[in-house]
């Protein structure tokens, strides 16, 4: 017998945020054949909880609520499959999902004109969306998805390929959506729809606070906001009150709600909604989400809701309630860094490893903050010898930065901070000292002494010897003892090799949020969701000067069209690329002369405070020969010798395979074409030599029958049919083409795609591609850039350094960890590793947060006497 209470005063905030997370893994396979299946859509009905499987049938669903879900795997030509699972804590849930292949026939097309197909759209949308469509700011994204059969009665079966896409642009979300076949003519029908959310990216701060406005008008008129309603005892909105009470249910993220029903609920937008159920009480998760909607009765506004209209139902309501309701001020609005780093002294050509820790103002705007991190390597003059960027992900960021033997200092200042952060003047920037030494150099090592605030290790033996494994068991506690959720990072040095320096920058004031009283319309530096690139155009002699500028970033397929000041500076928009990325730049006058003498850089974010207060340690000699340039040389074998870069002279055959629509009414080789890298030329000499093609008309069409033909690159669709000819061609390098097939007659292969012929484009490969990049490169200038750095793992980074002359003989850091994440549902969390081949003390440090924005730390001296076996 189930024991309920009221709930009067509820927080759903604080639930919310203790909230625990799990990961649900799979694999899809064909259940006759056994064989894995790819591309497979995997989601949770009505959420943004979503995956594909990869080549291999496997998918990954993350960060989903413990508890109860329903999960569903869709994929045409096979059944639809619905699964439950059950998501525990600190266990990821893995699971075999195999699809049954549809037997007999797939529906049939029926072949209708543009202007028939065209009229069939609008009719299947004023059903699916309703008479007023028109008037939404919603639009189908793949229309051509639709299959419509028309049966000898007339009347028109609609069904879909796969899922069709709607765009709400007021909810920015992007719906896909499953629906069984209905009929155009029934009016009174139930329609069956299955979706998945994935929302879209706000171009700026204005649309995303729209967007929040909407949704939180949708949230409070939905089923879940009034439930969870009902969870705290709120009961204004019912008539009459239907004395709800909640017990925690048996599985871990569930809730048991037990009120009188029917319930009838007045919603804000002035419409009625009633709530009836067929169990003995509603098990519900904490924003008021049911585990299973089937065993509810719905009626009123929440009968039938088109989840195009809709939000997902992990929507955190509660949270935009409160976002709503903040005041964006500085105070609000600060980040505070602290970087952890494996170490504070290094040698040339080993990598820095850190983890950064940004706490917020307020931890509700975390989403909207900052998303680029920078690092800065400082000498103690204030010159910037390193520069790097990182991700930002749910207030952390890690990382590594090799350290080049060009260092030529040995104290540096390690510099990290936001574009936003640097507003604060020096409360927004995070310095740490560091050392870079010479390899027969170390820092004179300092009696390091433990010292513990929430954290506590366990090794699994008293004594450890040469290359021995080692086990730890971490524990992150609250005052009273008990385990807490944490996010952690964890660093094990060999103290033969390494020292422990006095942290001069702790954790704790680090991230202490100060009294910031500016008036934040004054700052100048906005919040990055991407790094910025400045450009600056001069004459030969350096004088700024303002011109037009096209850039090609990373590639052909991303243009951008620019004007530079009167300073000759330009900026690209927010940019998002990894690891180094190319732009190319072609910049004219405004009298329409080229110019060369181009500038290109990543922006920093400068400042007018160099910490004076820190201490360096002193340093000593230390027992290893140090390497030179010559003794590397004389370790090469006779005969190794440094190759220069290879050309592969030979051709790569073409591995594109069998064309959908089979042997080709014309081939034209791109070599009796003329060609000058225009689009429109282009498509006049390629006319020139096809019967029966028209090329035509301002802008540019392109006709074989009755519109545009498809085009397909090296054999997959670029484009829907329909789509102007000169529009797709305009994204790619006219030089790079090696032939183009032209089919004049319909492709029944295709589809409606294919109701226009094709024009079907191969491309170059191998060193025939380099010459066409070449040609249409001539007049540009080409800038390698690094961008968002891509984090190695730390075994990835040892077996490199063990490869490295210089560095193959030692490894003072023996563990590091950025993403240690501990758990309230287990005492402990445990790491290994081994010894190095002479045992020796070891210091283990561990910095970190709790879930809720506390500091925790521990420091630790273990090993001191090591065995001799």
């Amino acid at each position: 017998m189930l024991r309920f209470f009221f709930i009067l005063g509820f927080s759903l905030l604080t639930l919310f945020a203790s909230a625990q997370s799990s990961d649900f893994i799979g694999k899809i396979t064909n259940k006759i054949s056994g064989l894995p299946v790819p591309e497979c859509h995997v989601f949770i009905p009505g959420s943004s909880f979503q995956a594909f499987s990869d080549s291999s049938g496997y998918f990954k669903l993350s960060n989903i609520p413990l508890g109860r879900w329903q999960i569903v795997a869709v994929l045409s030509g096979f059944e639809f499959q619905q699964d439950s699972v059950l998501l525990l804590p600190d266990k990821t849930t893995s699971k075999e999902i195999r699809l049954n292949p549809i037997q007999g026939i797939s529906p049939v097309l029926t072949v209708l004109s543009e202007g028939k197909r065209k009229n069939l759209e609008k009719e299947f949308l004023k059903v699916f969306l309703g008479k007023n469509f028109n008037d939404l700011e919603i639009s189908l994204l793949n229309p051509y998805k639709l299959i419509f059969e028309i049966s000898p009665d007339k009347t028109t079966t609609v069904a879909a390929e796969g899922p069709i896409f709607f765009k709400n642009d007021l909810t920015g979300y992007l719906i896909s959506l499953y629906f069984k076949p209905l009929k155009l003519e029934d009016t009174n029908q139930d329609i069956t729809r299955i979706a998945s959310y994935y929302e879209l990216p706000a171009e700026d701060n204005s649309i995303l606070t729209q967007r929040r406005a909407t949704r939180l008008d949708i949230y409070k008129n939905s089923l879940e906001f009034n439930l969870s309603e009902l969870m705290s005892g709120e009961t204004s909105a019912f008539s009459p009150s239907p004395d709800p009470k909640v017990a925690i249910g048996d599985n871990p993220g569930e809730y048991l709600l037990a009120f009188s029903h029917p319930a009838s609920v007045n919603l804000s937008n002035g419409k009625i909604g009633t709530i009836d159920f067929s169990e003995e009480n509603l098990a519900l998760r904490i924003n008021g989400s049911p585990i299973d909607y089937s065993s509810l009765i719905l009626g009123g506004n929440f009968s039938n809701a088109n989840p195009v209209f809709g939000i997902p139902i992990n929507f955190n309501g509660d949270k935009t309630i409160r976002l709503a309701n903040l005041e964006r001020n500085a105070q609000v609005m600060q980040e505070r860094i602290f970087l952890h780093t494996d170490r504070q002294h290094y040698w040339h050509q080993e990598h820095l490893l850190f983890k950064a820790y940004i706490r917020y103002g307020s931890p509700l705007i975390s989403e909207d903050m900052s998303k680029v991190l920078h690092v800065e390597l400082l000498d103690t003059r204030g010159n910037v010898q390193l520069h790097s960027l990182f991700k930002i992900e749910n207030g952390t960021a890690s990382g590594s930065i090799l350290l080049p033997d060009s260092l030529s200092q040995n104290n540096y200042l390690l510099r990290s901070y936001t574009a936003w952060s640097s507003n604060y003047d020096k409360d927004g920037d995070f310095f740490k000292p560091i050392q870079i030494l010479e390899r027969s150099l170390k820092p004179v090592t300092q009696n390091p002494e433990s010292a513990s605030a929430g954290i506590t290790v366990f090794t699994d033996k008293q004594s450890y010897g040469p290359d021995e494994s080692v086990r730890l068991n971490i524990m992150a506690s609250d005052s009273k003892g008990k385990p807490i959720n944490a996010n952690l990072s964890v660093t094990v040095l060999d103290l033969n090799q390494a020292s422990v320096l006095p942290e001069q920058a702790d954790l704790k004031s680090s991230l202490q949020i100060i009294n910031a009283t500016q008036d934040k319309s004054t700052f100048e530096r906005h919040i990055e969701s991407g790094f910025l690139i400045k450009g600056s155009l001069f004459t030969p002699e350096g004088t700024p000067i303002m011109g037009n500028v096209t850039a090609l970033i990373d590639g052909f397929e991303n243009i951008k069209k620019l004007k530079s000041e009167k300073d000759g500076s330009f900026i690209f928009p927010q940019a998002n690329f990894e690891e180094k990325f190319e732009i190319a730049i072609q910049a004219t006058s405004q009298e329409g002369f080229p110019i060369k003498n181009i500038k290109i850089e990543l922006i920093r974010y400068p400042s007018s405070y160099l910490p004076s207060e820190f201490d360096f340690s002193p340093f000593a000699t230390r027992s290893i020969k140090p390497l030179n340039r010559a003794e590397i040389e004389e370790g090469m074998e006779i005969g190794e010798i440094l190759l220069e870069e290879a050309v592969v002279e030979k051709e790569r055959e073409s591995t594109i395979g069998p064309m959908p629509y089979g042997s080709p009414d014309n081939v034209v080789k791109a070599e009796d074409l003329t060609l000058n890298g225009n689009v429109n030329q282009f498509l006049n000499s390629l006319a020139g030599k096809i019967p029966g093609m028209q090329v035509f008309g301002t802008p540019t069409t392109v006709k074989f029958r009755g519109g545009e033909p498809l085009v397909l690159i090296n054999g997959v669709p670029a484009s829907l049919a329909g789509v102007p000819v000169i529009n797709v061609l305009g994204q790619i390098n006219i030089f790079s083409i090696d032939r183009v097939e032209v089919v004049k007659r319909l492709v029944p292969s295709l589809g409606d795609q294919g109701r226009n012929g094709v024009i079907s484009i191969i491309l170059k490969t191998g060193e025939d591609l380099e010459r066409a990049r070449e040609a249409n490169l001539n007049s540009f200038t080409l800038f390698e850039l690094q961008g968002l750095q891509v984090n190695e793992s730390f075994e990835d980074l040892m077996l490199n350094q063990q490869q490295n002359p210089w560095t193959m003989d030692q490894k003072p850091t023996l563990y590091w960890n950025p993403n240690f994440v501990t758990n309230e549902s287990n005492l402990s969390k445990s790491v290994e590793f081994k010894t190095n081949s002479k045992a020796g003390p070891m210091w283990v440090e561990i910095q970190g947060i709790s879930e809720s924005g506390e500091p925790v730390f521990g420091k630790f001296l273990i090993n001191e006497s090591p065995s001799k076996d």
